[in-house]
């Protein structure tokens, strides 16, 4: 088996703020969460029709909750750039670097992710 050292990837100031020009949300919780619930109804109207039975309400739970992590998710790396871009203006930092670790042990997950500052 071939081994693979872990490969790191640095963001400046420049890429920091390129990655917020692009949208991450709609920019309202509102609108967002509309559009999180309309999607969970959807799929959860379509795992109910494939288990059948009453099954559809648990559904609806597991959908909308997972639809609402992933967002916390996305929301939560949208405020690590803006942090480091602020931190990256006062000095104290000169940007993020983002390391790619193969995992070995096993398929799940391919790969370990780390942020780090540099």
């Amino acid at each position: 088996m071939a081994t693979y050292e872990p490969q790191t990837i640095k963001f400046d100031r420049n890429d920091l703020e390129n990655m917020l020009g692009h949208q991450f949300s709609t920019g309202s919780a509102t609108l967002d969460t509309i559009i999180s619930g309309l999607i969970a109804g959807q799929l959860a109207k379509a795992v109910s029709k494939w288990l059948s039975g009453n099954s559809g309400t648990v559904a609806s739970w597991v959908f909308g909750i997972s639809v609402g992590l992933i967002q916390d998710s996305i929301n939560k790396q949208e405020n690590m750039i803006r942090n480091a871009i602020l931190k990256i203006a006062d000095g104290k930092i000169n940007g993020l670097q983002l390391t790619f670790t193969p995992n070995y042990d096993s398929n799940y997950p391919a790969v370990y992710t780390k942020w780090s500052t540099y």
